[in-house]
């Protein structure tokens, strides 16, 4: 049976509406902020096996903890990820970091 010619209209990139700078930045700042860790990483030089040889976990363990949002990384784990990657962490400085940073209860 013979395919029925498709009449939909093709768009050239010209023929779309110019992006909005301001939802264009947000989408940038949350893929940036979903993947802090791997911007980390790489940064740092190293590979996925490098660190998970660091850590004494699997590729496959670093990458999740990579992709799971920052709310969802505990903080043992974020802390021996950091120092794997290369940085010193003071555990002291965090906790009173996250202190400082929570807002008053009332």
């Amino acid at each position: 049976m013979a395919r029925e010619p498709d009449d939909s209209e093709f768009f050239s990139v010209d023929d779309l509406p110019d992006a909005d700078p301001a939802a264009v930045e947000a989408a940038y700042n949350q893929i940036v902020a979903r993947h802090v860790l791997a911007n980390l990483r790489a940064g740092s030089g190293m590979s996925l096996e490098q660190v998970a040889r660091r850590r004494g976990v699997t590729k496959a363990a670093v990458h999740q903890l990579e992709i799971r949002p920052l709310g969802k990384v505990r903080i043992a784990s974020l802390i021996g990820y950091l120092q794997a990657v290369g940085y010193e962490v003071d555990e002291d400085w965090v906790a009173r970091s996250l202190t400082a940073a929570l807002p008053a209860r009332s």
